[in-house]
């Protein structure tokens, strides 16, 4: 969260508009000029505490809403929201997915799905009246279950997360977009505020028709049909569809492979999301591949790297990733200093566009990767055809001392710091035949 005074500027502009009032009519009841009201709504400046208060009575409010706004610290620690249509398997990717985040020394705060909740204390549509009511409420108790765990994640330390069962924008696709601005303003926020509350989202797409059927007969507190589920599936992704950071998982017949596919997604945001992690990659001897397939918590994919034409400060390039019967497309951007500044999710009509500016210089590059938990770290092995002995396992963990090959696979050396071994060199390499 990165509010102060941002959040109380656009407050305040929402405030003065709602009052009907300019900028002028303001700054004559205030004894302030124009241009103090334009810098405080644009989160230049901040209005002295005597003026809020004066503020405060202008537009009705209190003093206390707009000094929390100013007090909201900036967070030093990622939120993670897991969203999706119904019974899309996120109570159950939850729970995998605090076990993996503690495996790798986070302190995790876990946020339930608060629809869930309320309706589980006979707090409902009908209880209270209408559905916008009930939303209200969601949104109301989200916030306050939020805040909370803000907190207790702030006196945590360095390590700590907080991930949600849905959220205040999941609320979005229940109500029609006059409703949902209205709760919005009624707790001084925008869209935007709203999205920005999260880092990165995980959407898990609904089950399919048929196991809908059945999982809403074992749940009390369902009232939709699969139909009815299907909308609010779509309706959900709408409402994220303008967070920069989203990851999609589709329906999948097993709902193993569907929590596999949560927590690695999970794993792969906080490996670009800056927290305390750390990276090595070595060079070793090719590991024995359906040993590897068969371990409980490996995650295998085939990838397919495409490098785009670049300017000089920044390198672009494409990734489609195939796993069992899912396939996902994605665009990078990397800076000078190769970091990766920017991830896109793409659909494959963006990805098909993306392809037509791939770079000549550079052949597309194709592997098999494997992804496992090992030792509270997480390890990626990718396989290359022409690499028929070797193979490159990169290591992300918290420790630099502890960032090694799991035991039982021999490494050859270090390449952390050899562009040698590099994707992009590679692709070169395929490209002017010497791989």
């Amino acid at each position: 969260m990165t509010t102060t005074k941002a959040a109380l500027g656009s407050h305040l502009a929402r405030l003065r508009n709602e009052a009907g009032l300019s900028q002028s009519a303001v700054a004559e009841k205030l004894g302030v000029s124009d241009k103090a009201i334009s810098k405080w709504e644009t989160g230049s400046t901040c209005p002295p505490l005597d003026t809020l208060l004066e503020v405060a009575r202008l537009y009705g409010t209190t003093a206390s809403e707009l000094v929390a706004l100013i007090d909201k610290p900036t967070r030093t620690f990622p939120v993670i929201a897991l969203s999706g249509g119904p019974c899309s398997g996120k109570s159950a990717s939850l729970a995998f997915v605090r076990q993996t985040l503690v495996e790798r020394g986070y302190t995790v705060f876990v946020i339930q799905e608060t629809a869930t909740y309320l309706m589980n204390h006979a707090i409902t549509r009908q209880t209270l009246g209408s559905n916008e009511a009930f939303q209200d409420a969601v949104f109301s108790t989200q916030l306050a279950f939020e805040d909370a765990a803000w907190k207790a994640a702030a006196e945590a330390g360095d390590k700590a997360i907080v991930v949600c069962d849905r959220t205040v924008v999941d609320c979005a696709a229940y109500l029609s977009s006059v409703e949902y601005d209205r709760i919005l303003s009624k707790h001084g926020m925008t869209y935007e505020d709203a999205l920005n509350r999260y880092d990165a989202v995980v959407f898990l797409d609904s089950a399919p028709k048929e196991a809908l059927e059945t999982a809403f007969g074992t749940n009390p507190v369902r009232t939709e049909s699969p139909e009815t589920a299907h909308a609010a599936n779509a309706n959900t992704l709408r409402a994220w569809l303008g967070h920069p950071a989203i990851t999609r998982i589709e329906a999948n017949p097993s709902l193993a492979g569907k929590i596999a596919l949560c927590a690695d997604a999970v794993t792969r945001i906080l490996d670009d999301i800056p927290v305390a992690q750390k990276r090595r990659t070595y060079l070793v001897r090719k590991p024995q591949v359906d040993r590897i397939a068969k371990l409980a918590n490996c995650v295998q994919e085939e990838v397919l790297v495409t490098f785009l034409k670049s300017t000089d400060d920044e390198t672009a390039w494409v990734e489609r990733h195939i796993h069992g019967p899912f396939t996902d497309y994605s665009r990078y951007c990397v800076a000078e200093d190769d970091t990766v500044s920017s991830q896109t999710l793409l659909e494959y009509v963006e990805y098909a566009e993306c392809l037509k500016r791939a770079d000549e210089n550079f052949n597309p590059l194709e592997s098999t990767r494997f992804t496992i938990r090992h030792a509270g770290e997480i390890v990626r092995i990718s396989l290359y055809s022409f690499f028929p002995y070797q193979a490159i396992i990169e290591v992300y963990g918290s420790a630099e001392s502890s960032l090694k090959p799991p035991s039982d696979i021999q490494t050859i050396r270090d390449i952390t710091e050899n562009d040698v071994y590099t994707p992009r060199a590679f692709s070169r390499a395929l490209a002017q035949g010497r791989l």
